[in-house]
This record gives structure tokens, C-alpha cells and sequence, in this order.
């Protein structure tokens, strides 16, 4: 018979661990520590095996199926108890960490303390709830390049919008936020998320990838069953339960855009035309002192910020794939960039599309 086991998931001493553990079932403990928990200690405990943070997919991953519960304990102790939930980062997840299954993982009931009471997690959507959700509407998907500063962002206030990344140094401009903003660049989000979460507001819904789930709950939440697994030859969703890489944010948007339902699509400020050295390609992530690529004049911290390495190449691989997957679909995608160097998708002035 295979054993039911308990996760928690702790931030603080073991002293705290033990003081709660006979709150519990007499079931085995997984127990997951940070850089405060002296996992040696814990796992001195009947029942009990502790391990590095950094193991949490692996192990989950090598016991699915015989999961009774994760349980997150707070940040700092139970004394730390003033934010709703967990709204900062309590972990910095790393890119090399085998992911639980996502059906299993949505499968597992999953706890937090708050004020020495153990809560459920609050309810999260999926794409696949937003399944056709605009059916038939057209979408604008914001790219973040250089072109974007010359376009009437403005007058899209009253449309659907999705963009990503810092996207959102727009937003006051504007004078609105778009409607979906996605993060899944690794680097940015585990090395800037507590910034990210400042700028992007309330009523904007938040995609990210659901490997992260569990530490960190914006409100209005929609984690994406992103896999993030390299392929040789290009993938696009052709439902909402998963999402593929295809070497940037805009190709994701478009796989999120059309389970949406949104026809037409329009791509705005896609210019995809970065300069790589190879400097940056032998260390695998660029930075740029002037955001030359960018609409913004901060958007890389005068090179002071990382961001995940594009391939090109792939790059125009995937967005090949995606005209011809949607045109079988009768979706249409039109790019309102001229000299944008994605060259798979129809042109079309915008300001014939903006006075419709």
C-alpha cells in the first residue's frame, strides 16, 4: 500500500514545524525548507523527510498520485501575517526544476496559514474557463517594440488587449492597462516579480505560468499551462489546456487570443528586430543600455536588467507555423506594422482599422 502524504511548504524555523505538525493526521510529511530551516532538525522527526526547496517539483513530481495536501507556510514565521495570502515572493523558483504534472498538480488540495489558521487556496481560473470568451472580437496584442511609442495606444482603451513583460511602463501614458498582461520570461519573473506585481493593476488579468502557482496570488489570476519544453519543430495550441514556447511573448498571446476566441487579431509594436552579440549568445541572455529594442527609454535599466535570450531564427519559424495554422482555422492576423520583420502575417494601415 502506497503511504498519503502531507507536503508543507516552510519559510521559517523548525521550531514553528514542529509546533504544528500535531495539528495534523498521522500521515507522512514532505517538508520542503528555505535558507532558515535546518531540514537535518525537521527531518529528525517521526514521519518526517525534509527536503531543499529548490526539490519541490522534483519530489512532487516522483509521488504523484499519493499526495493528501500542500500546505504553505508563510514567509518569516507565523508572526508574518499582514499580507492577504502570500502577495510577495516567499521563493525564487529556478529554470531547472522538473514540473509536476500540471493536471496533477491542480488535482492536489493546497493550504496556506493566516494567523495560525489553515485556509484553502483561493480559486484560480484557467484558459480553459476563458474558452471562447471573445468569441468573434477583435484582439490587439501589444509587442514592446520600438514602434510602439508612434502608434495611438490611447485609442485602444475600449479594446481587447493583451501585452506582457514591462508593458505596463505604457500604462500611465495610455491611460488604461491592458486587459490581459502576461509574464513568462523566466529571468523577469523570478528576478523582478515584486515589481511586476506593483505595476500591474488590479483589474488587469495576470497570466503566468502554473509551475509557479503556490507562491504568489495576484488578484484576478489566470496561470497558464505553459510548456516550456524546447521542440524542433513549432507547436501551437490548438486548445486552452496548453500553451507552447514559441520564442517570444507575442506567440504565446496568440495561442491565449485565439482560445479566446478573438478574430481578427491585430499585432501592434511587433518588431522583432533585435541585434544579438555573441557575447550575449555564448552567456545565454542579453541586456541593452539604450532599450533600443524597446518603445520605452527604461525598459532595460540602462543594462542594468537581464532578459531570457530570443532565437530569432525560431523565432520566425513559429510565427510561419501560426499563419498557416490559423488560416486553416479561418482566423485572421493582421500586422499594423509595415516594417515590422515578422513578415508572415497581412499589413494593413491602422488607421483604417481604428476608424471602423
Amino acid at each position: 500500500m502506497s503511504f498519503q502524504y502531507d507536503v508543507i511548504v516552510c519559510h521559517n524555523t523548525p521550531l514553528d514545524v514542529v509546533k504544528h505538525c500535531s495539528q495534523y493526521d498521522k500521515t507522512q510529511f514532505l517538508v520542503f525548507g528555505g535558507q532558515d530551516v535546518n531540514c537535518d532538525a525537521i527531518q529528525r522527526l517521526s514521519n518526517t523527510r525534509c527536503f531543499p526547496i529548490s526539490e519541490f517539483y522534483l519530489v512532487l513530481g516522483r509521488h504523484q498520485g499519493e499526495i493528501s495536501s500542500v500546505i504553505y507556510f508563510p514567509v518569516g514565521g507565523f508572526e508574518n501575517t499582514e499580507h492577504e495570502f502570500m502577495r510577495k515572493p516567499v521563493i525564487r523558483v529556478k529554470r531547472y526544476y522538473q514540473l509536476i504534472d500540471y493536471a496533477t498538480q491542480k488535482s492536489i488540495p493546497q493550504f496556506y496559514f493566516d494567523k495560525d489558521r489553515i485556509l484553502p487556496f483561493p480559486k484560480f481560473d484557467t484558459l480553459t474557463m476563458h474558452y471562447n470568451a471573445h468569441e468573434g472580437k477583435r484582439g490587439f496584442i501589444l509587442g514592446n517594440g520600438p514602434s510602439l511609442a508612434n502608434f495611438p495606444v490611447h485609442e485602444l482603451k475600449n479594446e481587447i488587449t493583451f501585452g506582457a513583460n514591462r508593458v505596463y511602463l505604457g500604462f500611465k501614458d495610455w491611460g488604461f492597462a491592458v486587459t490581459y498582461h502576461a509574464c513568462l520570461d523566466r529571468i523577469q519573473f523570478e528576478e523582478h516579480l515584486q515589481e511586476w506585481l506593483e505595476n500591474v493593476p488590479e483589474e488587469c488579468t495576470k497570466l503566468w505560468a502554473f509551475d509557479y502557482f503556490g507562491y504568489f496570488a495576484p488578484k484576478k489570476s489566470l496561470p497558464l499551462n505553459f510548456n516550456y519544453a524546447f521542440s524542433a519543430a513549432p507547436r501551437f495550441a490548438g486548445g486552452p489546456e496548453e500553451v507552447f514556447m514559441g520564442h517570444s511573448s507575442v506567440y504565446l498571446l496568440l495561442q491565449v487570443a485565439y482560445a479566446m476566441g478573438c478574430n481578427p487579431i491585430y499585432l501592434v509594436g511587433v518588431d522583432t528586430n533585435y541585434e544579438i552579440s555573441t557575447e550575449e549568445q555564448r552567456r545565454g541572455f542579453w541586456t541593452s543600455n539604450e532599450s533600443q529594442f524597446h518603445f520605452h527609454k527604461d525598459y532595460c535599466d540602462q543594462g542594468d536588467r537581464k532578459f531570457a535570450l530570443p532565437n530569432l531564427e525560431l523565432a520566425f519559424q513559429s510565427y510561419a507555423y501560426a499563419r498557416q495554422f490559423l488560416d486553416r482555422r479561418g482566423v485572421k492576423v493582421i500586422n499594423l506594422n509595415p516594417d515590422s520583420k515578422v513578415r508572415d502575417f497581412e499589413f494593413q494601415d491602422y488607421r483604417e482599422i481604428l476608424s471602423q
